[in-house]
């Protein structure tokens, strides 16, 4: 059982989307696990898609700091990460994708759930495409597959898979105006 869990949480992670037992058998507890491990993803200088352990790292010591800073408004305290000083413009960078980030899942999500059979299933399968997970849980889970969904939401979740595997800035810039305006 343990090396189960073990191989499933490695393949999550490294997005290789290999499962070994029915994840759907499990409690909800590991299923709620299994989706935060979606959304961590790698470490920062793998090739896997996600928010990157990086970028949450520095994110929730930006919190520590800011509530530091609410507690004592006067006082200088560098932002630090492993014990190295992180600059605001790297804090905000992190920040800024983290919010760009949600929009694009909030709008993959959205388009999504017109189409899924409940909002389980079109969270899962948002997260399942944008991190480039493949299978998701509940109705989309490792035993079923995405047939049941139109042709529009099988596009807006290849796009999902592109942007997750490209991140999402590069994506962005690729369809700007003034990126191909200068061709």
């Amino acid at each position: 059982m343990i090396h189960d869990v073990l191989f499933n949480i490695v393949s999550i992670m490294s997005t290789t989307a290999y499962t070994t037992v029915d994840i759907l058998e499990w409690p909800l507890a590991a299923h709620t696990t299994i989706l935060l491990l979606m959304f961590v993803g790698a470490m920062s200088g793998s090739t896997a898609s996600g928010l990157k352990v990086i970028r949450i790292g520095i994110y929730l010591q930006s919190i520590k700091h800011e509530i530091q800073h609410l507690l004592a408004p006067n006082r200088v305290i560098p932002m630090t990460y492993n014990g190295k000083r992180i600059e605001k413009n790297v804090h905000y960078g992190i920040v800024y994708y983290l919010m760009t980030y949600l929009a694009v899942f909030v709008l993959i999500l959205v388009v999504l759930s017109f189409d899924a059979q409940n909002f389980s299933s079109a969270f899962s399968a948002t997260i399942a495409t944008i991190l480039n997970i493949g299978g998701s849980l509940d109705l989309l889970g490792p035993s079923q597959d995405y047939a049941t969904l139109s042709y529009f939401s099988k596009i807006v979740m290849s796009v999902g898979m592109i942007i997750g595997c490209l991140e999402i800035y590069p994506v962005i810039i690729l369809l700007s105006r003034s990126t191909w305006r200068k061709f």
